[in-house]
């Protein structure tokens, strides 16, 4: 799915495209109807049985607008922007919401405070690395967003979501994995850092929750090395020593730069 800074509606039809004049809206519409659609289908992990596009979005301080909705509705409404309509938030004013609400649910557990509450769902190596080259500045955001599963240490799937990055010149982000052969249930809890690896990895820093208990710390790196995802990477360290990586079996990692 194409992306890049520009959010715009899509006057064209198009097939299999690299870039189109909607830019990383349309890419993140669709991501969003996939994880509706998916959902609807019995075909995401979370096992609460809710629906994904049921859920009611809640405490968007900065887009009061959405509280209230639920997802498939807010996907509807974005859709009608996608096709130059008229719709409740303005393009424009969207920023990184429907990259968050994409990847803020997993495994029916509310993946971080204050992107989107809403009660369940589920659905972007070494880790020393060469410096890393400079964040980019504040007026440029830099951030990736994705999800899926990788073969875990145990050998049963790891699932994950994930998101870092610079919002308005400061950190954001949020994590989520379970190794669905016994190991680890991981929940971030604070972003510390975001490092610009190269043109196709970033590197996530934070605090977490494992198992349910406080105090450990992870790092997370990640790879967009292109559509539809089958190359992208997930590696992820915990300071407990915990250690899973691999392409990825299932999902996508979606970097979002400026051009």
């Amino acid at each position: 799915m194409p992306s890049c800074c520009l959010f715009a509606p899509l006057n064209s039809s198009v097939v299999n495209p690299i870039s189109t004049p909607s830019g990383g809206f349309g890419g993140e519409v669709l991501g969003l109807e996939f994880n509706v659609d998916f959902s609807d289908a019995g075909l995401l992990p979370g096992a609460s049985g809710i629906r994904f596009g049921d859920l009611i979005l809640e405490n968007f301080s900065t887009l009061p607008a959405l509280n209230g909705l639920t997802v498939r509705q807010f996907l509807a409404d974005e859709n009608t922007c996608l096709g130059g309509g008229s719709c409740v938030v303005r393009i424009a004013d969207l920023g990184t919401t429907l990259g968050d609400v994409n990847g803020s649910f997993f495994e029916g557990t509310q993946v971080t405070d204050g992107v989107a509450d809403v009660v369940v769902s589920s659905a972007h190596a070494d880790i020393g690395c060469p410096q890393p080259l400079p964040p980019p500045p504040a007026s440029c955001p830099d951030f990736v967003t994705g999800g899926g599963w990788i073969v875990a240490p145990s050998g049963a799937r790891g699932n994950f979501a994930v998101a870092g990055g610079l919002k308005n010149g400061a950190l954001w982000g949020h994590l989520a994995y379970i190794d669905h052969g016994g190991g680890p249930k991981v929940k971030g809890t604070g972003v510390t850092g975001y490092d610009v690896i190269d043109d196709t990895r970033r590197r996530i820093s934070g605090t977490a929750e494992i198992d349910d208990k406080p105090g450990f710390t992870y790092v997370a790196e990640v790879e967009d090395a292109g559509e539809p995802g089958r190359s992208d990477r997930f590696t992820l360290k915990l300071s407990n020593e915990y250690t899973a990586s691999g392409n990825l079996g299932g999902g996508n990692i979606q970097l979002h730069t400026c051009p």
